[in-house]
């Protein structure tokens, strides 16, 4: 009888045995998935942003900085002189126009113009990190005409929704206020005045000499006669042919400007260049 019940009892304690081996294996596996698992879910993923903004958003956030690292610089610098630094305050205004062109930025549609804005601000950003190595008596008229020309930008794109062309009419004239023709047109921004490189000519000559700027702005413009440049003539001669500089500025009001320029031998000039007749007006939708 005992035999018996042995040898009746082993096939069922082999189909116990191999279940229980399939439990411990399938258990052992979901162990080893579980543990991938929590191990992968302790790295998380790396979620990076869609965009860093347009390029007149960095533009305009790196000119930002630059301008608030001379305002730091002044304020130090009125610190140790036991002054007020009026400077200080007039870089923190120009801040304020560049944080809201930042902002207002991304409602701007692409266009030449908006591509001028941006060039000319990245020009500026680079022109403030040159003036840290000047001489502290030439970095304020730089600092100076860096800052009126962002409140034209700024202006302008307030008045306009964005940056817009502006279309300059130049008018030469004589001694006795008669326009006289055969002039070249020069100009460059005021902040690079110091920069030969940076000077540009009207395509056309005088007069009216007639030009497109896609980016409004603080400038100077002169008239000059062509023999001072096609006559290779000495730097002291070439000065004498030049017209008196003035300073303009371009695009902050109105679309459509004319300005008249005195040729050279002609000491005086008007004191405020004349406006259009009948002002362009240009929206841009925001």
């Amino acid at each position: 009888m005992q035999t018996l019940a042995s040898s009746s009892a082993s096939p069922a304690h082999g189909r116990s045995s191999a279940v229980l081996a399939s439990c411990l294996f399938l258990l052992a596996a979901a162990s080893g998935f579980l543990g991938a698992c929590a191990s992968q879910a302790e790295v998380p993923p790396v979620v990076l942003p869609a965009s860093f903004g347009t390029p007149a958003e960095e533009t305009l956030s790196a000119l930002g900085r630059a301008l608030d690292q001379h305002a730091r610089e002044a304020h130090a610098a009125a610190q140790a002189a036991g002054a007020p630094s009026s400077l200080e305050a007039r870089l923190r205004a120009a801040q304020k126009d560049v944080l809201w062109l930042e902002r207002r930025a991304p409602t701007w549609p692409k266009s030449a113009a908006l591509d001028e804005l941006v060039a000319a601000l990245s020009a500026h950003v680079e022109l403030l990190g040159e003036v840290h190595h000047t001489a502290s008596a030439e970095a304020e008229p730089l600092l100076d005409a860096v800052i009126r020309d962002l409140q034209v930008k700024a202006r302008q794109c307030r008045k306009f929704g964005g940056p817009v062309p502006v279309s300059v009419n130049v008018v030469t004239r004589d001694s006795g206020q008669q326009e006289v023709t055969g002039y070249e047109v020069w100009y460059v921004r005021k902040a690079y005045e110091g920069k030969p490189s940076a000077f540009r000519r009207f395509e056309r000559n005088s007069s009216p000499a007639h030009r497109v700027f896609q980016e409004a702005g603080y400038y100077v413009l002169w008239a000059e006669h062509p023999a001072a440049r096609q006559e290779g003539r000495q730097e002291a001669r070439e000065a004498a042919r030049r017209g008196v500089r003035i300073d303009v500025e371009l695009g902050a009001e109105q679309l459509e400007q004319i300005v008249d320029l005195s040729v050279p031998g002609v000491a005086s000039v008007p004191s405020e260049p004349a406006p259009a007749s009948t002002p362009r007006e240009a929206h841009v939708t925001p």
